[in-house]
């Protein structure tokens, strides 16, 4: 299903793996639940690998596509109002905390949870470290899409 949607261009799931490439450390995707021209930035980390800079990372390089090679006007982030690891990921990025949703998503044990937003959009994108960020993109075929390595 993953694969299907990323070949239809309806939704983007990574798996994020260590640099040796031997160990899944977590997950991410834009997701484009947040409406038209606009992609949802979500990942999760493994409790044995968090703080070490992967959700930054991610962040950092899917905030980069979404603006240069999907071309949308916003990014979103949302989180739980008590990770406090997550809530510092926008801010460091240049997002703005837009609201937080009462009970709008569920915690890990089925609870009401509540839910950050914080928002990035073109104009602030140009400000931000994920604009300079170094990242290589390819396609499906393996063909270098993006080169910021410079």
């Amino acid at each position: 299903m993953f694969r299907a949607k990323f070949d239809l261009s309806e939704n983007y799931v990574y798996g994020v793996f260590d640099s040796n490439e031997t160990e899944l450390v977590g997950g991410t995707g834009l997701h484009p639940r947040v409406g038209s021209n606009a992609f949802e930035i979500g990942y999760w980390i493994n409790v044995n690998h968090v703080n070490k800079g992967y959700a930054t990372e991610i962040s950092v390089a899917l905030t980069k596509v979404a603006f240069e090679i999907e071309n949308v006007n916003r990014v979103e982030i949302h989180c739980d109002p008590n990770n406090f690891s997550s809530i510092a990921i926008p801010k460091k990025l240049g997002y703005i905390y837009e609201a937080t949703l009462r009970s709008r998503t569920e915690n890990s044990d089925g609870e009401p949870s509540d839910s950050m937003i914080w928002s990035i959009f073109r104009e602030d994108y140009l400000k931000s470290p994920a604009a300079t960020a170094k990242i290589k993109a390819y396609d499906v075929l393996g063909n270098l899409i993006i080169s910021k390595f410079e």
